[in-house]
């Protein structure tokens, strides 16, 4: 062997003995008219060998439906499709215990190459994602459900001094079609509110307002002219 062939096997085992992936190689078994029937592994990396938990003795040349009858209809035409095919075929899997990432593509007439790339942590992290969602929409359906049940008036705003939630209390008691994404001065400042002791309140002592500079309020007293029924009721609002 030349010392440039040695360096090229060289390369070629690095890559194929590489410490991420698991590689098998897998040749077309054809019938007698051409038609691919089955896949024999002819050749497999350390990784793949160990994943599937048996000797490369008692691997290396059995076919796909020695190895896996119960996956055989699926992989024989799949790898018979990448063997054809311009681009490489990718699908997940599960294999001991872990998620797996595999690319097939051909390497010469009848050779395809199976390449996995463990992706378990990603598909844990996408579980994960997926839990905390679930957690998420059930914590805001029950404090939407509780929110609709209370009788006490409860608006939500943002810092750009916008309400952005009012529940069914508040929207009938004032009589709100929405109030999402309308400014708090402009709702507070059509309402007659008044001081405990009957003066007017002016504006920028409306409890929103002062809030979101970040005064605590806690059962602050106020007479508030209510829109739906025009009489003035004693209110607190924290």
């Amino acid at each position: 062997m030349s010392q440039r062939d040695s360096e090229s096997t060289r390369r070629y085992g690095a890559i194929f003995e590489n410490p991420f992936d698991l590689i098998a190689v897998l040749e077309a078994v054809r019938d007698a008219e051409g038609v691919i029937v089955d896949w024999r592994y002819v050749d497999a990396n350390s990784n793949w060998v160990r994943a599937q938990g048996r000797p490369r003795d008692q691997l290396l040349g059995k076919t796909v439906g020695e190895l896996m009858p119960g996956r055989a209809a699926e992989l024989i035409p799949l790898y018979a499709r990448a063997l054809g095919g311009s681009r490489p075929e990718q699908y997940e899997e599960r294999c001991a215990e872990m998620d797996l990432l595999i690319s097939l593509f051909p390497i010469g007439r009848d050779c395809v190459v199976t390449s996995g790339v463990d992706i378990s942590a990603r598909i844990r992290s996408e579980a994960e994602v997926r839990r905390l969602l679930g957690v998420n929409r059930a914590e805001r359906e029950w404090l939407s459900a509780v929110l609709s049940a209370i009788t006490e008036e409860v608006y939500f705003a943002d810092p750009q001094k916008r309400y952005t939630y009012a529940n069914p209390a508040a929207m009938r008691e004032f009589g709100h079609d929405s109030v999402e994404g309308v400014d708090i001065e402009k709702i507070v400042s059509q309402l007659e509110v008044l001081r405990p002791d009957g003066t007017p309140r002016p504006l920028s002592e409306a409890p929103p307002l002062r809030a979101l500079t970040g005064e605590v309020i806690r059962d602050e007293e106020q007479l508030v002219r209510i829109p739906r029924t025009g009489e003035l009721r004693h209110r607190r609002v924290s």
